[in-house]
């Protein structure tokens, strides 16, 4: 799990915006200790990160 902190810290890094919401999910993410939760967390952790590329794309499509 540690592991995935930092991937998704790294990557999430570029789009500004999300980083409040993915630090807090990644953090629950590795305190987790049960697989389930662990990859209930993953994938909300996916969803967000999904989420703030979409709204990123949008403002800048806005912009124009």
């Amino acid at each position: 799990m540690g592991t995935l902190y930092i991937v998704f810290h790294s990557v999430l890094q570029f789009w500004p915006g999300s980083a409040e919401a993915v630090s807090a999910a990644t953090t629950v993410a590795v305190m987790s200790t049960a697989p389930i939760q662990a990859a209930a967390m993953t994938f909300f952790i996916v969803r967000c990160s999904f989420r703030a590329v979409r709204m990123q794309i949008l403002h800048l499509l806005m912009r124009k």
